[in-house]
């Protein structure tokens, strides 16, 4: 019995710890302030919702909406190339109150450079938003089919200015 009440115990403070790192990661993401620098891509690219969208455990399918406020490139986490490999599902933890406002893609013989930049509504004011992350996911349509390139995620590190090739991620098999 004693052994059970310390396992729970275990249990629940390795909850509360991810819980707290979880928030730690989204404060830090809304401390970081400013416009993006220029996309570097082709502009905005969105593709249909996927008859998926919203199923539990998976991200919530969302498309671009040019014209937000606030707008700054974010990390993305998984690319997973559709089965054609001429689209993108780029997958992203992001503040509830953050849309996709565009995303920039720069496409070269061995690798794909996406960068998703996010932003508040403009009629948003400067309201509150709740401190949590949701998991979203956009498509992206690539010009060519991806093959043998590399995803690279294009967001500049925290501390860094304007947004260039970030952490290579190779894309999920379809």
């Amino acid at each position: 019995m004693v052994q059970m009440k310390r396992r729970w115990r275990l249990v629940i403070t390795s909850l509360r710890i991810t819980a707290f790192l979880l928030t730690a990661a989204v404060l830090s993401a809304c401390a970081e302030h400013g416009p993006a620098a220029g996309s570097g891509g082709s502009g905005n690219i969105g593709g249909p919702a996927s008859p998926t969208a919203g199923r539990s455990g998976g991200p919530r399918l969302v498309s671009p909406r040019p014209g937000l406020r606030d707008v700054r490139p974010v990390h993305w986490a998984k690319a997973t190339a559709g089965p054609d490999g001429r689209t993108l599902t780029v997958a992203f933890w992001a503040e509830p109150c953050l849309d996709v406002d565009h995303v920039g893609l720069a496409e070269a013989d061995s690798q794909v450079v996406v960068t998703l930049y996010v932003g508040a509504a403009p009629s948003g004011g400067s309201q509150p938003c709740i401190q949590s992350a949701e998991y979203q996911a956009v498509n992206v349509s690539l010009t060519s089919p991806l093959g043998g390139r590399t995803v690279v995620d294009g967001a500049p590190p925290a501390s860094s200015g304007p947004p260039g090739p970030g952490p290579s991620v190779s894309p999920s098999p379809p």
